[in-house]
């Protein structure tokens, strides 16, 4: 994607997806044995989160929160008090895809804001371009692997910390052909 190698001299490029739905159960890893005979997953549902984040590739720095819902009114909520304060001075070049309640919260989010935003839309079946999707699975195995979550709260509790964690040495990414 020539918005990858070619950044735009002033502003950030943010890519945005959600990832979940997150169930309550545990999570195996690398460093796990055998599992559990008995899981408490299989006898008491605790709900699900949805988690927004935001990942810029040029700085490595992510932002990201869970939400109950992946509806437009979250998505629009989670640009206004998080996204878009992380990032506060320049425009912002946002990568993301054409899921519906994606556009209808840019419709809903106020001039002042989306003025701000310079969108760029994914192909369908092409979310390897979103590099946010690349972020998910490094903050997957940081804050996820081998860990029991018993409610949607704490999952987002692990996955801010592991947002923290990456922020504190991030790693830029750089667009290559293979």
């Amino acid at each position: 994607m020539n918005l990858y190698r070619n950044p735009p001299p002033r502003g950030h490029i943010v890519c945005f997806d959600e990832l979940g739905p997150l169930q309550t159960i545990p999570r195996g890893g690398k460093a796990w044995g055998l599992r559990a005979q008995r899981r408490r997953d299989r006898y008491q549902r605790n709900g699900t989160l949805q988690w927004f984040g935001a990942f810029c590739p040029t700085t490595g720095l992510a932002v990201g929160k869970g939400f109950a819902h992946k509806a437009a009114d979250d998505c629009r909520a989670f640009w206004e008090e998080y996204m878009l304060p992380f990032w506060s001075r320049g425009s912002i070049h946002l990568v993301l895809d054409n899921l519906s309640t994606h556009q209808k919260a840019l419709r809903e989010l106020p001039y002042r804001l989306r003025r701000r935003l310079r969108i760029y839309w994914t192909p369908t079946n092409s979310s390897w371009l979103n590099l946010v999707e690349s972020h998910f699975s490094t903050l997957k195995e940081t804050a996820l692997n081998n860990t029991d979550y018993p409610t949607p709260a704490e999952i987002d509790e692990g996955l801010l910390a592991g947002v923290r964690y990456l922020n504190a040495d991030p790693v830029s990414y750089r667009w290559s052909k293979i």
